[in-house]
């Protein structure tokens, strides 16, 4: 047997031996976010989550970390965010026991998407929880030092009330303070020096989200200055990111979005193209005229009748 097989084989024991917890074990059915506190003394045993994230802080008290199999020292003021299927436990110190705050979550919860990013929300946490040192290896967890008397922990305090409290429209209030409270982490995250940062995982992401908001609002005024903002960059950082990404200008990019489903249109509807001229965005009929002749080479007209067969061969020479 090879030594890699061996490996693998130890691994897969031992990845085994490790609990591995459940969202609905700690959380109803009617609830997607929890927030508690725990006091811990001596070890709380490995274990990994199968379905959700988790945010711990630690209040009080001092300790070790274990993160897949790896120890690390914490104590008061440290934070961790950690993905799912990640092995992790807590020691505390002989001295004093660890006073952790926790608020686990699916990232459903507050409409986060697993697989591509539709607003910042999604880039900030595509950003935290997946590929910051590779394009392609998620992060096991980030870790954040110094946070005591941070508007950080007292965003977890507010949020610990809310779910103790329960008042009428808690589990809104949640969302609401959750999403803040990643953008905050991603802040923190963003503008530590101490951080392994990638530039090129950033630009991708805001890129792709910019891309995906204009593919959805393309017959509104989108321009540099309301890109950047909602990307919460300055907005000649913002152009020189869009231009590097994507080759071309913001103006460029959505006269492309434009023309490429007005061209949709003209192929699979019966729209007069004076209403596929407004449809995608503009109310310059001659400006439309002009764009769409440069970038296909014909006029709406001859596009459509040729691309529905409607052309007599002699004029398609």
């Amino acid at each position: 047997m090879s030594e890699d097989v061996k490996n693998n084989e130890v691994n897969q024991k031992s990845s085994e031996k490790v609990k591995k917890l459940t969202f609905s074990r700690f959380v109803p059915p009617d609830e997607n976010i929890r927030v508690m506190t725990e006091e811990i003394t001596g070890h709380h045993p490995e274990h990994m989550h199968d379905d959700f994230v988790e945010i711990a802080y630690i209040m009080a008290g001092s300790g070790k970390q274990q993160i897949n199999g790896c120890d690390m020292r914490i104590s008061e003021g440290d934070l961790f965010l950690i993905n799912s299927h990640i092995a992790h436990s807590f020691t505390s110190d002989e001295s004093c026991s660890l006073w952790v705050c926790n608020c686990i979550f699916q990232p459903t919860a507050v409409g986060l998407s697993t697989d591509d990013c539709k607003s910042f929300l999604d880039v900030a946490y595509h950003y935290l929880c997946y590929s910051v040192a590779s394009e392609d290896t998620p992060r096991d967890y980030i870790k954040l030092s110094g946070l005591s008397g941070d508007s950080i922990p007292a965003q977890l305090s507010e949020m610990k009330r809310e779910y103790t409290e329960r008042e009428s429209g808690f589990m809104q209030m949640l969302k609401a303070d959750l999403t803040k409270l990643l953008i905050m982490i991603f802040r923190r995250y963003r503008n530590d020096t101490g951080q392994i940062q990638n530039a090129a995982v950033y630009k991708k992401l805001i890129i792709s989200q910019t891309l995906a908001y204009m593919k959805k609002h393309y017959r509104e005024n989108l321009t540099g200055d309301v890109l950047a903002s909602r990307a919460y960059l300055s907005v000649n950082y913002f152009r020189s990111v869009f231009k590097e990404q994507t080759g071309c200008t913001v103006t460029d990019m959505l006269q492309k979005i434009r023309l490429s489903q007005a061209c949709v249109l003209l192929r699979n509807t019966t729209m007069p193209v004076s209403a596929i001229c407004n449809d995608v965005g503009y109310s310059d009929m001659k400006f439309f005229y002009k764009l769409f002749k440069e970038s296909t080479g014909m006029t709406p007209a001859l596009y459509r009748r040729e691309k529905k067969g409607e052309m007599p061969p002699y004029a398609k020479a």
